[in-house]
């Protein structure tokens, strides 16, 4: 589908613009949170990708393809070149940026005199200090690399939105102003009940949606679960990493894992209604963050779907379970207490319930997209008005 520049679009009111070269068109955080979000607060939205797909207008976000992106230098080279000169082709009111490879696109166009914000989406320099794909001798270096980097170019941002306390704090500490937390919390789905009964009913499935990769322990998790024969585990998403894929197929327990290849965000609701249980286990010290972190989304999706969580033994997460009941918190890497704490919530089916609404309540109360989006567009029309 071919789109243009109409004018008209002017009548609508304010025009925002978000810039992608590795994210999909249907991300659940750009798409789905903050497009149609701000579709719903009267902007014009624009949303440039690099999926080879072509051009489409989903739920009133308009999205301009830049075509396919071959690998990560591409990416930073040709697809950063054709991304700019979409952006500017646009003339949008503001934009945003949201990934390492278009730091650089987003300060040039600053320099145009345009409004533009970073979402900061992850913990870079720690995020690299767990990367498969790079060498071990060259992560600490590349590391410290990034964080110069980051550090030099951020503060020349209008606004920086980090996904987590712990990146505001850091950012703080380096006097870096503009700084305001966008945490990627769910939508609630106010439809949505469930009876004690109802989940009764249900098979006795554990999920895990989401990116499959090393730091989620999957191969500790299937150690753990081979223990259990009367369940039942639905892994769903994409593998990341070639070689850890193959380990996983290699694994005895392979063969009882019901395994979903990808799915789209309509799908994961039905497909998460069918379980009893979630699993969010992350390393998190492999992760480079020893703490935890509130970017997990599945971890919020699967306390609004009401179920209980299994989740990693770390500060933010202890402090969330002891808060509001929610789950478990058991080592990620030890295949006997995750085996435990799944054992428990099998043989308790009452408290498993009781902990599944408990963490929905905990989701309807505080950690919402609903108040998250107030900040942030708060924040984007006063950029705008400050401009004009």
């Amino acid at each position: 589908m071919r789109l243009e520049c109409p004018n008209i679009y002017e009548l609508m009111g304010k025009h925002i613009c978000y810039l992608t070269t590795k994210y999909t068109r249907d991300d659940s955080l750009v798409f789905i949170r903050l497009g149609s979000s701000m579709v719903r607060m009267g902007w014009r939205v624009s949303y440039i990708v690099c999926d080879g797909r072509g051009n489409q207008v989903m739920g009133g976000v308009e999205i301009w393809d830049c075509g396919l992106g071959r690998s990560r230098v591409h990416n930073m080279i040709v697809s950063a070149k054709a991304v700019l000169t979409k952006a500017v082709a646009l003339d949008a009111d503001v934009y945003q940026v949201s990934e390492l490879e278009l730091l650089k696109v987003g300060l040039s166009l600053r320099k145009k005199g345009s409004s533009v914000i970073f979402h900061l989406r992850e913990d870079y320099p720690n995020l690299i200090l767990g990367k498969s794909y790079v060498p071990r001798i060259f992560r600490k270096p590349l590391s410290l690399f990034v964080a110069r980097i980051l550090r030099r170019m951020l503060p020349k941002y209008d606004i920086i939105f980090p996904v987590t306390t712990k990146l505001v704090d850091d950012l703080k500490k380096q006097s870096i102003k503009n700084v305001c937390l966008l945490a990627n919390y769910p939508v609630i789905n106010n439809g949505f009940s469930l009876t004690f009964d109802q989940y009764c009913e249900r098979e006795i499935i554990m999920v895990y949606f989401g990116t499959i990769y090393r730091v989620s322990r999957q191969e500790t998790v299937f150690d753990a679960l081979s223990r259990l024969p009367q369940l039942t585990y639905l892994l769903m998403g994409k593998m990341e990493d070639l070689e850890y894929s193959e380990q996983l197929r290699h694994h005895p327990y392979w063969s009882r894992v019901s395994f979903i290849d990808g799915f789209n965000h309509e799908e994961m609701s039905a497909i998460v209604n069918r379980a009893r249980f979630s699993n969010v286990l992350r390393d998190f010290a492999q992760a480079g963050m020893p703490e935890g972190s509130l970017g997990v989304l599945k971890m919020f999706e699967s306390m609004e779907a009401a179920l209980p969580i299994v989740c990693s033994d770390v500060k933010i997460n202890r402090w969330i379970i002891e808060k509001y009941r929610c789950g478990l918190c058991v080592d990620p890497n030890d295949p006997e207490a995750i085996c435990e704490a799944v054992r428990y919530l099998i043989s308790h089916p009452r408290e498993a319930y009781q902990m599944g609404q408990n963490g929905r309540r905990a989701v309807i109360n505080e950690y919402n997209w609903k108040f998250q989006f107030q900040n942030y567009y708060v924040l984007i029309k006063r950029l705008i008005d400050q401009n004009n």
